[in-house]
C-alpha cells in the first residue's frame, strides 16, 4: 500500500536467489491521452507535431493519415506503458532534443509502432500506418528500467479475468472492444470498483478513454459514464484483453 511518496524495494528470496523489484511512489494524478480528438486537452506536448504525416490505406483515403488522428489501441497502450515507467530505449524525440529512454506517449509509440527512432524536422512523411498497432514493435522497442517487456492477449469476454488481471497489472490493462457491425475501439481499463462481487456479471470497473475529448467522460470515470458506452459499447463487446509483464 502506497504511504509517501518516495523509493522502496520489494524484495522476494527463494532459497539462496533474491528477487529485487524497486517501486517508485509518486503524488501526480492520473491522466488520459485522447487520440483522434483536440490535443490540446490531452496533457501531452502535441502541438509540435504539426504537419506531420504518416502514409497509410486504407485508413486515409488519399494515402496520408495526420499524427493526430492516432488510434485507441495506441493511445490505450501509451498510457499503459506510461504507467509503468517505460521508455523508449533507442529514440530522438526533436520536440525535447532528448535522445534515447524517451518517456511513452501517444507520439513516441506511434515511432515504435512504425519502426522509427525520430527525427529532427518538424514536417516529414512515414510510409507506414501508426493506426494498425503492431505490439511486437512497440513492445520489443520499450524497456522498464533496462529490463524488457512481453505482452499476452488472451481473447475473453469474461469480467472476472479482467478483474484478476487488474489484481496483478495496476497499471492497467487494454481492453478491445468490437460492435456486431464490426466497429472496434480499445479502452484502458484501470481498476475494480467492486471486486468482491461473486457474480463476475456485474463486476464494475473504471476506464481511461481515449474517445473522451475533455477528460468529463474518460479521465479515470465509471465506464458507464465513459465516452464509449455513450457511444454504444457495453460489457458485452468485449472480445480480448492485454496485459505486459516486465522481465
Amino acid at each position: 500500500c502506497a504511504l509517501s511518496e518516495g523509493e522502496a524495494v520489494l524484495s522476494v528470496s527463494l532459497g539462496s536467489t533474491v528477487y529485487n523489484c524497486r517501486i517508485e511512489v509518486c503524488s501526480e494524478d492520473a491522466f488520459t491521452w485522447f487520440s483522434q480528438e483536440n490535443v490540446t486537452n490531452s496533457y501531452w506536448n502535441g502541438g509540435a507535431l504539426s504537419g506531420i504525416r504518416f502514409y497509410g490505406k486504407p485508413f486515409a483515403s488519399n494515402g496520408a493519415w495526420d499524427w493526430m488522428r492516432e488510434g485507441c489501441a495506441l493511445t490505450s497502450c501509451a498510457m499503459l506503458f506510461r504507467n509503468l515507467g517505460a521508455t523508449y530505449t533507442s529514440g530522438y524525440d526533436f520536440r525535447s532534443g532528448q535522445k534515447g529512454d524517451l518517456p511513452a506517449d501517444p507520439y513516441t509509440l506511434a515511432l515504435a509502432n512504425v519502426g522509427h527512432t525520430g527525427f529532427t524536422s518538424s514536417v516529414i512523411n512515414y510510409k507506414k500506418d501508426p493506426v494498425l498497432v503492431r505490439w511486437s514493435n512497440i513492445t520489443d522497442a520499450f524497456k522498464v528500467d533496462g529490463r524488457a517487456m512481453s505482452y499476452y492477449q488472451r481473447y475473453t469476454s469474461n469480467l472476472g479475468y479482467i478483474r484478476d488481471a487488474l489484481a496483478t497489472h495496476p497499471e492497467g490493462v487494454v481492453v478491445r472492444m468490437v460492435k456486431s457491425n464490426g466497429e472496434t475501439h480499445f479502452v484502458l481499463f484501470a481498476e475494480c470498483i467492486n471486486p468482491g462481487e461473486r457474480n463476475t456479471s456485474k463486476l464494475r470497473f473504471i476506464i481511461y478513454d481515449p474517445m473522451s475529448f475533455d477528460g468529463t467522460d474518460g479521465d479515470g470515470v465509471p465506464f458507464e459514464q465513459s465516452a464509449s458506452y455513450k457511444k454504444g459499447y457495453r460489457y458485452s463487446n468485449i472480445s480480448s484483453v492485454i496485459t505486459w509483464n516486465v522481465h
